[in-house]
């Protein structure tokens, strides 16, 4: 995830919501490591709020 952050790299994010994984393709725009969340933006410039508890896989693209 540093890496990713630090380089600027696309990512592919699964996360567990509601019971189903969801995939969330885009850069890592902030890490917020006191309220234990990490920000994505999308290719479309949106937004992404996850939580690192429902985090099940990073991968860089």
């Amino acid at each position: 995830m540093h890496t990713a952050l630090e380089f600027h790299s696309l990512v592919c994010v699964t996360n567990w919501v509601n019971g189903f994984t969801d995939k969330i393709e885009g850069f890592i725009h902030y890490a917020d490591l006191i309220n234990k969340q990490i920000r994505i933006k999308d290719i479309e410039e949106n937004v992404h709020r996850i939580t690192l508890e429902s985090i099940i896989n990073i991968q860089i693209k």
